[in-house]
C-alpha cells in the first residue's frame, strides 16, 4: 500500500490536490520495521521477542531504532500499519473486517488531548472515504491501554498513533478496488481543510 501512495504522489505529482498535500507535509516512512516478522509471518523477531511490546525495555534493534526515529523527527502523528488475522470479522451477521482503525490511547484512562482528538478526527475522515468500497467491512479496535505496546507509548510520547490493521478482501481478485480506493479519495481526504493543520506535518 506504501509503494501504491508513492507510485500516486509520482504519477499524480502536478496535481493540485497532490501539491497542497505535499506542500504542508513532511512524510517520514518506515517501510518495514521488522523484517524477521515478514519472513516467518510472526510477531516476533529473530531474537524471539516482539518487537511491538518492546517500547519500554527496547530489547530489540528495531525498537530502539523506531524511538530514536520518533525522538528526532518528532512527528506530529504517526500511522501504525499492520496485518489482521483474517479471521476477524465485523458486524451482525459478521461480515470479514477488510480494515480496522483505531485512535491509539495513551493511559488507561484513555484520555482525550488535542494529539487523540486528532487521530480520531482522521480516523473518521478515513472511514468515510472507504465507506463506499467496502461498506459493513470497517471495523474499530479496541482501545484499551497496553503499557508495553509501542503505538500507545509513542502516543504518550507526543506522536499520537493511529492504528490500520488490513484483513480479508472477499472478492476474487481484490487488487482493483483497493487499488482504486487510494487513488479516487483516501490520502487526499486526509488533506482536507476540515482536518487541523491538513495532515499533521
Amino acid at each position: 500500500a506504501l509503494f501504491d501512495l508513492f507510485d500516486y504522489l509520482q504519477r499524480h505529482h502536478g496535481d493540485p490536490v497532490v501539491q497542497r498535500m505535499l506542500s504542508a507535509l513532511t512524510l517520514h516512512v518506515v517501510p518495514m520495521l521488522n523484517p524477521d516478522r515478514a519472513v516467518g509471518y510472526q510477531r516476533r523477531n529473530a531474537q524471539h521477542i516482539d518487537v511491538n511490546r518492546d517500547a519500554l525495555s527496547q530489547q530489540t534493534p528495531e525498537g530502539r531504532l523506531l524511538k530514536t526515529l520518533r525522538d528526532r523527527l518528532e512527528p506530529r502523528l504517526g500511522f501504525n500499519l499492520h496485518n489482521q488475522s483474517w479471521n476477524t470479522t465485523v458486524g451482525d451477521p459478521p461480515k470479514p473486517a477488510s480494515i480496522s482503525l483505531l485512535a491509539v490511547a495513551y493511559d488507561k484512562a484513555r484520555s482525550e488531548n488535542a494529539g487523540r482528538k486528532l487521530t480520531k478526527k482522521v480516523c473518521a475522515v478515513i472511514r468515510d472515504a472507504l465507506e463506499p468500497f467496502a461498506s459493513g467491512q470497517i471495523g474499530r479496535y479496541d482501545d484499551e491501554f497496553e503499557v508495553r505496546a509501542f503505538g500507545d507509548n509513542l502516543t504518550k510520547w507526543g506522536t499520537p498513533v493511529l492504528l490500520i490493521e488490513t484483513g480479508a478482501w472477499p472478492e476474487p481478485n481484490p487488487d482493483p478496488p483497493l487499488v482504486r480506493a487510494p487513488d479516487s479519495t483516501v490520502p487526499w481526504k486526509y488533506g482536507r481543510s476540515d482536518v487541523p493543520g491538513g495532515a499533521g506535518a
